[in-house]
């Protein structure tokens, strides 16, 4: 160890470094290797060989914050919490105000309410992170009202019977009251 000018505490000293170096990676932010992924999901930085987020700016920049509420650092990945939820444009137009599986999702009926949707076409139930219609959630919306579609299956509004029929202005107003079905 002597010829190249290294005692023996300095060789393990540089031996450990480069161990702990190699162990944890380097890591490159805003890595040109990670461009798309920066972009759509707030992974910008090069560690280990792949790309994470380190940053809640990061997170804030990406299209996952503007499309599915994923704007909070949280480990080193960009994820939704209740706090980014309750501030996500979808929680007003989608009623994707709550949290659920690491993006914004409606996750009570209460979420899918406050919607336009509810009034309007029926969907008022929070069932796997969606707004649909469910059970009597037609009957009150407009849909059901001017177009008789009073009756939920498969998560929206349709008309389904002659009881459907004669809910609607198009019976009251127009006489289409009979109910025939497509085939």
């Amino acid at each position: 160890y002597e010829s190249n000018g290294m005692g023996p505490a300095r060789f393990h000293l540089l031996s450990l470094a480069l161990l702990v170096g190699a162990a944890f990676g380097c890591e490159e932010h805003r890595a040109e290797k990670c461009k798309l992924e920066c972009r759509d999901s707030g992974r910008c930085t090069a560690r280990g060989g792949k790309c994470v987020a380190t940053g809640p700016d990061d997170c804030q920049r990406s299209r996952a914050c503007e499309t599915t509420g994923r704007c909070d650092l949280v480990g080193d990945d960009c994820r939704a919490t209740a706090k980014s939820c309750a501030n996500f444009s979808g929680c007003k137009t989608a009623g994707a105000c709550g949290e659920r599986n690491g993006v914004c999702a409606p996750t009570s009926n209460a979420h899918c309410a406050s919607t336009e949707n509810c009034p309007e076409e029926g969907m008022c139930s929070a069932v796997d992170g969606a707004c649909v219609a469910r059970g009597d959630d037609c009957k009150a919306s407009d849909v059901c009202t001017r177009f008789s579609k009073c009756t939920a299956e498969d998560g929206k509004c349709g008309t389904y019977g002659p009881a459907d029929c004669a809910n609607g202005e198009l019976c009251r107003l127009q006489g289409f009251c009979t109910f025939v079905r497509d085939h």
